[in-house]
């Protein structure tokens, strides 16, 4: 793991190629840009942060004998007794030595190279000792910035205990206000009151259970006349002996109509009474005359004035 410098030196940026950047901070480092092919890079002393993307040649770490190769990813390396540890931190890098075969380093692992060419086996390490790491740290977030450096918003300043704060300019000053009058004093409004709600009405049923009946039409007192039609039997439908105009015949309830603007309801009972006089009359005139004409069929001969023959031998 690279050693965390305690020296404020600012970090240092180079791009040797298209999707590369070298970053060290005071550290003995020779870039070589290459017109084709991946940028040269060596480390002699001290740190530095390789970072690659797919879209531009890569770049290529020499340490004597040994090479490595990032083509799409990220790497920090650190030179120390001529030893350089590289921890690959993003994509993947291909170490080559004098071993036959290249090997290849993943993302988390370490591997020592040699001035011989020789490389170690990759050994994993743990997250917390990377984010340990000042160096990992602070270029993991710069990549992530797309290498741009954020600058910091200064606070802003809070006034102190003693500052004035100036008043709207629509604001009356605090001593030409004056205080609103109290509900007790006398240029107090009184507060509106809301009116009570009118009670619901009560339904149609339960009206006339409250109310009562309506109260009959009061009946007028019995004429003479009427006293003296009640011997007779003319009643009406109550059973009181008086006269029943709805019993009367169509003609009489004509007649009644026609003549109430004249006398009124007298006029009225007298041609009810001279109705039923009439009709008694012609029943007793019916009745003489039925009983005279049986009495004569009973009786042949007597009042006719018939003779019959005489008797011989007279």
């Amino acid at each position: 793991m690279a050693r965390e410098d305690t020296h404020t030196d600012e970090l240092a940026e180079e791009r040797p190629a298209p999707g590369t950047v070298v970053r060290h901070r005071g550290a003995d480092v020779e870039v070589r840009p290459a017109a084709r092919g991946p940028a040269s890079v060596e480390l002699h002393r001290g740190a530095a942060w390789l970072r690659a993307t797919a879209r531009g040649p890569g770049l290529v770490l020499g340490h004597g004998a040994a090479t490595l190769q990032l083509a799409d990813g990220a790497a920090v390396v650190e030179v120390h007794d001529f030893e350089a540890l590289v921890v690959v931190l993003a994509g993947r890098a291909s170490v080559r030595g004098v071993a036959a075969l290249p090997r290849s380093v993943e993302a988390g692992e370490a591997v020592t190279l040699t001035l011989d060419g020789s490389c170690s086996d990759p050994d994993r390490l743990a997250p917390a000792e990377l984010a340990a790491d000042r160096m990992v740290v602070e270029n993991l977030a710069l990549d992530a910035l797309a290498g741009r450096r954020a600058e910091a918003v200064p606070p802003a300043a809070e006034p102190g205990p003693g500052a004035a704060v100036a008043p709207s300019p629509t604001e009356a000053p605090l001593a030409q206000r004056s205080p609103a009058p109290g509900p007790d004093e006398p240029g107090a409004e009184p507060a509106p009151v809301a009116p009570a709600p009118a009670p619901p009405a009560p339904p149609a049923a339960r009206r006339g259970a409250v109310d009562g009946p309506p109260p009959e039409a009061p009946r007028p007192e019995p004429s003479a006349l009427e006293s003296a039609l009640a011997g007779v039997g003319v009643v009406d439908r109550d059973g009181d002996p008086a006269l029943d105009d709805e019993a009367a015949p169509p003609a009489a309830a004509g007649a009644r109509r026609d003549d109430e603007g004249d006398d009124g309801p007298g006029r009225r009972r007298l041609l009810l009474v001279l109705v039923v006089v009439a009709l008694l009359v012609v029943a007793i005139v019916a009745a003489v005359v039925l009983g005279g004409d049986g009495a004569g069929a009973a009786t042949p001969g007597v009042g006719s004035g018939a003779v019959g023959p005489a008797p011989a031998g007279g």
